[in-house]
């Protein structure tokens, strides 16, 4: 139940970010040993936030996961 409810945050996350345009940026996550990568495009700014909120959620499942800014 608590990934599902970390996906759903991380999901309308992006959809809230994403409604601007920008450019292309990797939100590059590591969670329990595994690599995950999201696209994001919009503004520096925004792509930064959504980034430190992704890394937030997945902290909820992994206290060591860490998400960086491509």
């Amino acid at each position: 139940m608590k990934n599902l409810f970390v996906a759903c945050l991380v999901t309308f996350s992006m959809m809230i970010f994403l409604s601007s345009c920008g450019k292309e940026y990797n939100c590059t996550c590591t969670v329990d040993g595994t690599t995950e990568i999201n696209v994001i495009t919009a503004k520096k700014s925004k792509a930064e936030d959504l980034c430190a909120t992704t890394e937030a959620g997945y902290q909820f499942i992994d206290p060591n996961a860490s998400c960086t800014l491509n």
